[in-house]
């Protein structure tokens, strides 16, 4: 699937999940709007600029739902930004306890917005009966008039944010799981195609050495087929650094022209990585995701989703360079560089 149409597929699923989300909370009443599950979702995966368009594409059409939608677009789309920028620096997915502070980051950004908007556009209320009556509670009390607002609003947004970031780490941690036992159950299968040809191979050669047993004497060893992968056949990147093998049987290749993998048939280049360009080591970790250290752009974090994370001297690297990589038994990184 070229980059294009996995865009068009992630906006098309995420505006499913805003719309569905904001008509389940608009039916029932919930204190929560429900329609940012999409945004972050776009944005974690396509960037800040394919969140923004997503939150302005449910915005509108969730107006057939509630006409004053309209007024939180600039709020959403402030999520999708946020969500997008954060997401090339944090995969914030990755490890529940972090999606917890990104939720409240999220959080205070859309609170601080919709406390605005609520105010120039609705006089400070929500149209969320629960929220409202925590405001008029609020008002019993004598709290300040921005406090009432401002805290209703965050409330609203933590409530709106964290049941979207839970839905979606779920659904990929349930992806990556489904995706696991199903490229160990198709490794599994060719293993044993494998095997069987061999033992196949192996009893044939022994019966023609058994039948033959001048062969050994003659020879003084048995010859082995060999086979050079080059440019000719697929191997276009010229000197070859490093390899490295994941856990669904894809051997890895670093060159100079660029980041390979071999499926056992053919060589696919890594080509929509600006960040994998001439790769000088490779590393697989514990959790089967790929490290690549190239000549100038940092190291380069795969994970088995094909989305990805870089590291270089922005982010407290030495070099720019990193020649091979490894990981003690407490689990700390270590990058060899030239710097």
């Amino acid at each position: 699937m070229n980059i294009w149409k996995k865009r068009i597929l992630i906006v098309f699923v995420s505006l499913i999940l805003n719309i569905a989300g904001r008509y389940i909370a608009y039916s029932c009443g919930l204190p929560a709007y429900l329609n940012v599950c999409g945004t972050i979702l776009s944005a974690y995966f396509g960037g800040p600029v394919l969140g923004a368009i997503t939150a302005i594409i449910s915005c509108i059409c969730c107006l057939t739902i509630s006409i004053t939608d309209w007024y939180f677009i600039v709020a959403d789309v402030a999520v999708g930004v946020v969500a997008g920028l954060l997401a090339t620096k944090n995969r914030y997915f990755d490890r529940f306890s972090l999606i917890i502070s990104a939720t409240a980051f999220f959080a205070l950004v859309k609170g601080i917005i919709l406390s605005i908007v609520n105010l120039t556009a609705f006089g400070g209320k929500s149209g969320l009966y629960i929220a409202d009556g925590i405001i008029d509670y609020l008002g019993s009390v004598s709290a300040p008039l921005w406090f009432r607002y401002f805290i209703t609003a965050l409330m609203i947004s933590f409530a709106d944010l964290l049941a979207a970031m839970l839905v979606i780490y779920f659904g990929i941690h349930i992806y990556r799981n489904f995706g696991k036992r199903k490229r160990a159950s198709e490794l599994k299968k060719q293993l044993m195609g494998k095997t069987l040809t061999g033992m196949l191979i192996a009893f044939t050669m022994f019966s023609v050495l058994e039948a033959s047993p001048s062969y050994a004497d003659k020879s003084g060893s048995i010859s082995f087929v060999e086979k050079l992968y080059n440019s000719e056949n697929g191997l276009t990147g010229g000197c070859l650094n490093d390899i490295a093998m994941t856990k669904d049987g894809s051997m890895w290749i670093a060159t100079y022209g660029g980041l390979f993998r071999f499926n056992g048939s053919q060589f696919v280049l890594i080509d929509n990585l600006k960040s994998v360009r001439s790769v000088q080591s490779l590393y697989v970790d514990s959790d089967d995701r790929l490290w690549a250290g190239t000549q100038d752009a940092g190291v380069t974090l795969l994970n088995i989703d094909m989305t990805w994370r870089t590291l270089d001297m922005s982010t407290g690297l030495p070099s720019n360079s990193v020649k091979c990589i490894s990981r003690d038994s407490n689990g700390l990184y270590y990058f060899g560089t030239t710097g």
